[in-house]
C-alpha cells in the first residue's frame, strides 16, 4: 500500500475504500458519544472483505452523505437501503441507498488527548484545592 498523505482527505478515504483497501479515518464530531468521541480513529474494512458476513444492524458503518463522510449505528437494514443514527442523536437518518455505504468500522482507538482527560482532570482539581 502507498504510504497515505499525512492527513487524509475524504476524497482519498472514499477512493481507498471503494478499491478494496481499509483504511484509518479520524472521526470528527460527537454524533457517536460516547461510544466514540471526536478525534478518535476509526479502522474502516471495505464492505466485501474475507470472512466478513452480510450488514448487521448494531455495527457501526462509513457511509458518504453527500460530500460528507458519516460513521453512524446500523438501526435497520433492507434490500436496497439501510437506516442509521449517530449514538447521540434522539433521531435516525433519512435512509440511505446501501450503494453509499463504503464499509464497516472494526475498531477504534482513542485519540491521546481523551485518555489524558481525566489525569488532566484530576491535577486541575488538586492545583485548585491548593489554594484553599
Amino acid at each position: 500500500m502507498a504510504a497515505p498523505p499525512s492527513r487524509r482527505s475524504d476524497r482519498w478515504i472514499v477512493t481507498e475504500l471503494r478499491q478494496g483497501r481499509a483504511t484509518e479515518v479520524p472521526l470528527r464530531g460527537w454524533s457517536m458519544a460516547p461510544a466514540m468521541r471526536d478525534g478518535d480513529t476509526l479502522f474502516v474494512e471495505p464492505l466485501g472483505q474475507v470472512g466478513r458476513g452480510p450488514l448487521v444492524v448494531g455495527e457501526v458503518i462509513l457511509a458518504l452523505r453527500g460530500e460528507v463522510l458519516v460513521a453512524h449505528r446500523l438501526i435497520a437494514v433492507a434490500a436496497d437501503s439501510v437506516i442509521t443514527r449517530g449514538d447521540a442523536q434522539p433521531h435516525p437518518d433519512p435512509a440511505l441507498p446501501r450503494t453509499e455505504i463504503l464499509g464497516r468500522v472494526v475498531r477504534h482507538r482513542r485519540a491521546r488527548w481523551a485518555r489524558l482527560r481525566p489525569i488532566l482532570r484530576q491535577l486541575w482539581r488538586g492545583l485548585m484545592n491548593r489554594g484553599r
